[in-house]
């Protein structure tokens, strides 16, 4: 069996649903052939650490950031997820991008290294841990190598490492990432507007929340007017229109997802879902992004608290904690949380006065023309059967759900 046979042969083993002791033979067979090599082209482990690197190297070039390669490992297959953070920290370094790396992909390496294996073998051998025995570290290399074969192509969130020198003149020219864009909330007023959320969530207290978030949105809302009052004569090709992804966690991601469209729709973002890597990418005005953010991210842990309370006080037992009740409790809730926000946001814009309409319309053309770029086809999921009794709980819980006030499509 040729060398490249042998590990095709030990990836089929490994993800096979059979049972772990059917890969047994591939495995060993791979470190009998590790063991025998006198060259490094010889040895299985240096020829699978290779192609790990260049699949990374080409994952970045075709859209993929670090914290996008982790979350796909971790929502794929839990185990190799520090072997992936080992992989990247290396592939970086050896290949001069860590001096180079953007904002963004400082802030996201930062994770990378702190998640990255100790006990890394070494030399050709260095994606095999020394802690493990050679079958367990077979496995795990092979299966991060399956992951990585499986990846797709991403939108881009801005230059990929090999334009990392070129420089981007306008948002027209290539869609930026949140780090890179324009301007954005001032970080005294995000630091203010998160710990109104962090004790908003955390209170027992429904009017004490209430007062909190409101108040975090009054500080949001009134940023975004003053950045929008201060843009009434930028055309929609002058815009700062960036994107980012919001990674989302199972169980019930997609329709968790649904929330994020929901929040999004209302704050004049486009968001779309990617199933296979579980994240959202949403496009807008950095601002825009910031509020979508931070809203989703209090709303969720709102209704994940009122679901739970929903099932510890009702009488239906189980019936209330399947996961057919659960997915319709959060779709509902995603569903009026958004007819809540666009209200609101209708309110607000009006009672702002028709000073503000050519100046949201401008935004919402640049945002729209990025999407259309970023996004030439999509498609549109359809809803699945829903529990009625969830989807009544979820709406009720919505309206009970604590929401920034005075919303102009933003926070």
């Amino acid at each position: 069996m040729q060398l490249r046979d042998a590990i095709d042969d030990g990836i089929r083993s490994v993800m096979s649903t059979l049972p772990t002791a059917y890969a047994e033979p591939s495995l060993l067979h791979l470190q009998q052939l590790s063991d025998a090599a006198a060259e490094d082209w010889l040895d299985p482990r240096y020829v699978v650490g290779e192609e790990v690197l260049t699949m990374i190297s080409n994952r970045w070039e075709a859209g993929w950031q670090p914290a996008d390669l982790l979350h796909y490992l971790r929502r794929a297959t839990p185990r190799v997820d520090q072997l992936g953070a080992t992989a990247i920290h290396r592939q970086l370094q050896r290949s001069g991008l860590l001096d180079k790396a953007p904002p963004e992909w400082r802030q996201q390496l930062a994770a990378v290294g702190d998640l990255t294996r100790s006990g890394a073998g070494r030399g050709r051998g260095w994606l095999f841990p020394a802690d493990l025995d050679p079958p367990r570290a077979w496995r795990q290399a092979l299966i991060l190598m399956a992951r990585l074969r499986q990846m797709h192509r991403l939108a881009p969130l801005g230059p990929p490492p090999s334009q990392w020198r070129a420089t981007t003149s306008s948002p027209r020219d290539g869609i930026r990432g949140a780090a890179e864009a324009g301007p954005r909330p001032a970080p005294s007023v995000l630091d203010k507007v998160r710990g109104l959320l962090a004790k908003a969530e955390s209170t027992t207290f429904t009017a004490e929340a209430e007062a909190l978030t409101a108040k975090a949105q009054e500080l949001m809302t009134r940023h975004a007017i003053d950045e929008a009052l201060l843009q009434t004569d930028r055309a929609a090709d002058d815009i700062d229109v960036s994107a980012r992804r919001l990674h989302i966690d199972n169980p019930y991601a997609s329709t968790k997802a649904t929330l994020v469209h929901c929040v999004a729709e209302a704050n004049r973002v486009r968001a779309v879902w990617d199933d296979r890597l579980g994240a959202c990418t949403i496009i807008g005005q950095p601002t825009d992004l910031e509020t979508v953010d931070l809203l989703f991210t209090s709303l969720l842990v709102q209704a994940a608290r009122a679901m739970n309370d929903h099932g510890r006080d009702s009488r239906s037992g189980s019936a209330d904690r399947s996961r057919s009740f659960r997915r319709s409790f959060l779709l509902a809730y995603a569903n009026r949380i958004g007819e809540r926000l666009a209200e609101t946001s209708h309110d607000v814009a009006t009672e702002y006065g028709a000073e503000l309409v050519p100046v949201l319309a401008r935004r919402q053309e640049a945002v729209d023309e990025e999407f259309r770029r970023m996004f030439p086809s999509v498609s549109h999921g359809r809803t699945r059967s829903v529990d009625r009794r969830g989807w009544a709980a979820g709406t009720a819980a919505a309206d009970q759900a604590v929401l920034p006030r005075g919303r102009l499509g933003r926070r």
